[in-house]
């Protein structure tokens, strides 16, 4: 069966250095620039864990994709609630399910207050792609983000 043509792949296209700051288990952590590394919120100390999630998270193929109303929540675990927040003010909400023999992604978009008219014209163009889909990802792939640890 083949994917959409519509579908983006790897799911998120993002770099490393787009991401300002990243909630992860209870765990905040956050940078003011783009060369700075990652401070956990309220502390001064470094979280280098964090570039090993980033790059997991942003290289996810999509196996399968199933619309929201196709898709039987009832037969997973949310396991995972990732958001990642780009500089210029998007807002990635990840979603990791789990049933005994698959994972499956979902992502929503949202932004912050002030952001630029690009920006908002981007996430709303973007909506599309994420709002709504869920993405059945590798299941090793899945395995290895269900074990992370930050």
């Amino acid at each position: 069966r083949q994917l959409n043509d519509w579908l983006q792949m790897p799911i998120l296209s993002l770099q490393n250095s787009d991401i300002k700051q990243v909630d992860f288990d209870n765990i905040s952590a956050y940078r003011k620039f783009k060369s700075n590394d990652f401070i956990l919120s309220g502390t001064n100390y470094t979280k280098p864990e964090i570039y090993r999630l980033l790059n997991n998270i942003r290289n996810i193929n999509a196996e399968e994709i199933k619309h929201a109303s196709n898709f039987n929540r009832d037969n997973y675990t949310k396991i995972k609630h990732i958001v990642l927040t780009t500089f210029d003010g998007i807002i990635y909400k990840i979603d990791l399910y789990k049933s005994e023999k698959e994972f499956w992604v979902n992502v929503s978009l949202d932004k912050k207050q002030l952001i630029s008219p690009e920006t908002y014209k981007r996430v709303n163009d973007n909506l599309i792609l994420y709002n709504g889909w869920f993405f059945k990802i590798n299941y090793d792939k899945g395995i290895l983000l269900y074990n992370m640890v930050i």
